[in-house]
């Protein structure tokens, strides 16, 4: 559990490959974590379809549902990049990631003005580690992508 713990630290050196190939699964599990962020709003949403349909009336009257199934897309995109970030560890996934989860930070922060809820709170607390996740990630398949193949 501590070798997890440490591969998670963004500022860890990773010296054997063992600890590199943990360092860069890291950004698997933060593409599931962000997977299951979502799937839980989508639960969320899915109760509460009359406040969707308001927020998606410019979208037409197929707007929630359209939503909604871009919303559960979503999931099954990330659940799928985690597996293949798990089996093939590299830079490109976590990079990626890494960039859409600022982004979705930032925005997030802009919203902060007007005040939100517990549940925009735990979604942008569980962005920040995702966040920090792919940025080991990051560190680490690039360790592990420097190192010499053995002939």
């Amino acid at each position: 559990m501590n070798t997890w713990i440490r591969a998670a630290n963004p500022l860890a050196k990773s010296v054997t490959e063992d600890e590199q190939i943990r360092a860069a699964r890291m950004g698997a599990v933060a593409l599931w974590l962000t997977a299951a962020k979502d799937a839980i709003l989508l639960v969320y949403l899915l109760g509460s379809i009359p406040l969707l349909t308001v927020a998606t009336s410019a979208a037409g009257p197929n707007g929630a549902v359209i939503s909604l199934g871009l919303m559960a897309g979503l999931v099954v995109i990330q659940i799928a990049a985690g597996l293949f970030q798990w089996t093939r560890p590299g830079t490109m996934m976590p990079i990626v990631a890494g960039m859409l989860t600022a982004y979705a930070l930032y925005q997030a922060g802009m919203k902060l003005a007007g005040g939100v809820g517990t549940l925009a709170m735990i979604s942008i607390a569980i962005m920040v580690v995702a966040l920090i996740l792919h940025i080991a990630a990051v560190r680490g398949a690039t360790a592990l992508e420097k190192r010499p193949t053995p002939a």
